[in-house]
């Protein structure tokens, strides 16, 4: 293990984070710092609670996707739709749907070819939500619900 100096000026909802070392040749844009005691999970299937937007294509299960999260742009799968929610309540509507359409919130299961360092979004906000992407376009929101591996 390599040791090395580190400085930490926090601003309100902001940390400045300095790191000198031989450290610095293994960071990298989009890695996450955090404590040793309590370490971030990182996972490549999670489930989520999605809202579609404006799009044209119905959302199937195995439809491919990038996901956008804080600077990382991951390839995914949408591998199960697991029920479609009402949107003010929050109550499940129907039990595995077929497909999700404009405007439809529910609960999916993804899948990420490389592990991604996630938190869900009930215990730290910021890094529990992201955004889904289809052929340069953003086709949902969604928030972290349960991490699966």
């Amino acid at each position: 293990m390599t040791y090395c100096r580190t400085f930490l000026f926090c601003m309100t909802a902001f940390v400045y984070y300095s790191v000198t070392g031989h450290i610095l040749l293994f960071c990298s844009v989009g890695y996450v710092f955090c404590s040793p005691s309590e370490p971030i999970r990182a996972c490549t299937r999670f489930r989520a609670r999605v809202l579609i937007f404006n799009f044209d294509v119905p959302v199937t299960q195995g439809f491919p996707v990038i996901i956008h999260y804080q600077t990382v742009s991951e390839p995914a799968t949408i591998r199960r739709l697991i029920s479609v929610l009402h949107k003010s309540t929050g109550e499940v509507v129907k039990k595995k749907p077929k497909c999700l359409t404009k405007g439809m919130n529910a609960i999916v299961e993804l899948q990420t070819q490389r592990p991604i360092a996630l938190e869900l979004y009930k215990d730290f906000k910021e890094l529990g939500r992201f955004m889904l992407r289809y052929s340069g376009s953003s086709i949902a929101a969604g928030v972290v619900t349960e991490i699966k591996e």
